[in-house]
Parts: structure tokens; C-alpha cells; sequence
């Protein structure tokens, strides 16, 4: 298993956030990420730690917090160690659940907000879901 940074990487990867925010690692009350010395609270340095230093086995769990503003807060849990590929020692991720939420939308609360928004618009017409939240795109105004 990669070392931190690496996990960091794969994990937006799989969210497709954009890496636009400080991200943190936590086992066992160790905090671990990018180190800032002008921080009062810094964190040891993701990238002496290896993942398979800390996820030995089934079960073991480490959380990750993504946009501290935000506060996205995942627990990854080591369900099963699969032996790799001696071809292939690319990750591979087996199963999700869930959409991936957009970038700055306000953390789970936000995002909760706006997957239960009514979608109406200002006018009282409905509005497609999509479009309400700004991922559709522009259209003509009407006359």
C-alpha cells in the first residue's frame, strides 16, 4: 500500500473532487497530512507513513477529512487483502455507494440541502433538479 499522499490522490480520483482543499489522515489519535509550521495544531507528515503501516488487517479503519471547512469526514475501512497482480499493481476500486457531491457545496449539510431543494424556481415554475443546483447547462431565456 502507497503512502498517504498517495491515498490522497486515489481518493479524489474516486470522488472526482478537484484537490482544492487540506486533507488529513487520523489513526489512533495521530493526525497525518501536509505539514504547515505556521499552523498551532500541525500534523505529522503523511508521507512517512505508509498505509500498511497502519491498515494491518480486516477491519482496521482510518479517517480521512477532506475541506476542513467543509468537513467531509470518511472512515476507510480495510474490508479483505487481496493479493496483487504481479502484472497488474494498479488500484482498483471494487465498490461505492452514493453519488460523489460537488465541490464547495457546503459539507454533508449543504449537500443534504440540496439533494432534498424542492426545485422551484423564484417564479414558482419547476425547475429540473440538475439546473436548480447549476450543473445544468445555460439555456436561451424565452421571450
Amino acid at each position: 500500500m502507497g503512502r498517504g499522499w498517495f491515498w490522497h490522490w486515489l481518493i479524489q480520483a474516486a470522488f472526482g473532487s478537484t484537490d482544492t482543499h487540506l486533507h488529513s489522515f487520523e489513526y489512533e489519535g495521530v493526525r497525518m497530512g501536509v505539514p504547515d509550521p505556521e499552523w498551532e495544531d500541525d500534523c505529522a507528515d503523511e508521507t512517512e507513513t505508509a498505509l500498511a503501516e497502519v491498515l494491518l488487517g480486516p477491519k482496521d479503519r482510518i479517517r480521512y477529512t477532506y475541506d476542513f471547512g467543509d468537513d467531509w469526514v470518511h472512515d476507510i475501512v480495510l474490508e479483505k487483502v487481496i493479493e496483487p497482480n504481479a502484472d497488474d499493481r494498479r488500484p482498483v476500486l471494487i465498490t461505492g455507494r452514493g453519488a460523489c457531491p460537488p465541490e464547495d457545496c457546503g459539507g454533508p449539510w449543504g449537500y443534504a440541502e440540496m439533494k432534498n431543494a424542492s426545485g422551484l424556481a423564484a417564479s414558482g415554475r419547476a425547475v429540473p433538479r440538475n439546473r436548480f443546483i447549476g450543473c445544468a447547462p445555460k439555456e436561451k431565456p424565452r421571450d
